[in-house]
């Protein structure tokens, strides 16, 4: 995994469930299918800043290669629709267009060397998918950045991502903790966070794939 970049994050925008994050292996194609205990262990054993990743009924569901190892299972809560955001041509919208569909967020930045490392395999997870902007999916693939509209345009046309971007028109709510960047969120359509990973890691995996669509079943 990639060093984060540092993002100084208030006191306010932090969460005690997510002051550690651990090795994420994001489940499998099992999902729900293991043990709990197994993953208290696993949690137990993880070593500080190790990440963590839950599965839908809180139970184990094996790793996922090309993520990370040692993964753990825990709900990092419940998603803020209310995340005010606004796109490349200047629309204002809330992540409450979202709701309801299995919801993955690539959170940023053009300075950010770990980011801009892995942004391609996000675009790749996003074209294997196919997913288009607007297209009646049960799956989202989101990026959110902090940077300005104007040089994230330029960014993202250079490198011609096709995933649907955003900036942040309000500091990243709270409830997913934010602490640096990169970090990627997958929310599940009830609105739980499942996943939480900090740093860069390879996304388009026939594991993840797996995972996403279990997960959009999940309503």
């Amino acid at each position: 995994m990639s060093d984060p970049c540092a993002r100084r994050v208030g006191r306010e925008h932090r969460r005690p469930a997510l002051e550690r994050f651990a090795a994420v292996a994001v489940l499998g194609m099992a999902v729900g299918s293991g043990t709990a205990s197994g993953a208290a262990a696993q949690a137990s054993a993880a070593p500080p800043g190790a990440g963590a990743v839950a599965s839908p009924g809180g139970a184990a569901a094996g790793s996922l290669g090309g993520v990370g190892r040692g993964d753990t299972l825990r709900s990092y809560g419940t998603a803020d629709y209310t995340w005010r955001l606004e796109s490349l041509g200047g629309e204002r919208l809330t992540l409450e267009r979202y709701r309801g569909r299995t919801l993955f967020i690539n959170v940023w930045a053009s300075w950010c060397a770990p980011c801009v490392a892995e942004l391609d395999g996000v675009q790749e997870l996003y074209d294997s998918l196919r997913i288009g902007e607007g297209a009646d999916s049960s799956i989202a693939v989101v990026l959110i950045t902090p940077d300005r509209r104007s040089a994230a345009e330029r960014f993202i046309r250079r490198r011609g991502l096709t995933v649907p971007a955003y900036i942040e028109a309000r500091r990243t709510p709270s409830a997913f903790g934010l602490r640096a960047l990169p970090t990627t969120y997958i929310v599940a359509p009830d609105g739980d966070i499942v996943l939480a990973h900090l740093g860069a890691a390879k996304w388009n995996t026939a594991e993840v794939r797996a995972f996403l669509r279990a997960l959009a079943l999940r309503r």
